[in-house]
């Protein structure tokens, strides 16, 4: 596929419908495997700077997909918000108070677009993350310690079962059924597969 080729298509599909791109903000990202040594990367596009790295609704995106710096922004965005959840916790906010802040400011935090990008998380981002609750315990402003694996599985069977619904707009990517006793199962920490 010729690259200019197709973003010519789209300037051209764009000033049609009466749309502008603005190329100062338009970034190219090319992925790939992060030992690929024969990559056959096409030439620069013209006013378009090519990116190892961008930010897509809050994520940040890797041209190998390491979710390393997403996890480091997250982490220090989440050690702010534990800084001041106990300076409140100092000033006498009763822990259950406390809990429901930690469960709004910080869960919410890691549990954002979780599903996307779990796969990728390495081991030791998986113990980074799993490590903040063992600190929020610590300073004393939640009462429960979650489980990043936990939270990973119920995120990954909540989806399995919303997409075997034949309404479900990714339900086409399930394998048939081969019986009708049948049924779809998650392998720990895998993608979904039928299981007969």
């Amino acid at each position: 596929m010729d690259i200019i080729r197709e973003y010519d298509n789209i300037c051209a599909w764009s000033a049609r419908n009466k749309l502008t791109i603005n190329s100062d903000k338009t970034k190219e990202i090319i992925f790939h495997r992060p030992a690929s040594r024969h990559l056959n990367i096409p030439p620069l596009m013209p006013d378009i700077e090519r990116v190892t790295q961008a930010t897509l609704l809050g994520i940040d995106i890797t041209s190998t997909l390491s979710t390393a710096a997403y996890v480091n922004r997250m982490l220090l965005q989440i050690n702010q918000r534990l800084y001041l959840l106990s300076q409140l916790k100092s000033q006498g906010m009763a822990v259950q108070a406390l809990h429901q802040l930690f469960t709004g400011l910080i869960m919410s935090k890691i549990e954002y677009a979780l599903p996307a990008f779990a796969g990728q998380l390495t081991v030791d981002d998986r113990n980074r993350i799993s490590a903040i609750s063992r600190k929020a315990l610590r300073l004393g402003v939640t009462h429960t310690v979650f489980d990043i694996e936990e939270i990973i599985d119920n995120f990954d069977r909540k989806l399995l079962s919303k997409i075997t619904h034949s309404g479900h707009c990714l339900h086409h990517i399930l394998p048939p059924k081969t019986s009708e006793h049948c049924s779809y199962s998650l392998r720990k920490r895998k993608q979904p597969a039928a299981k007969c």
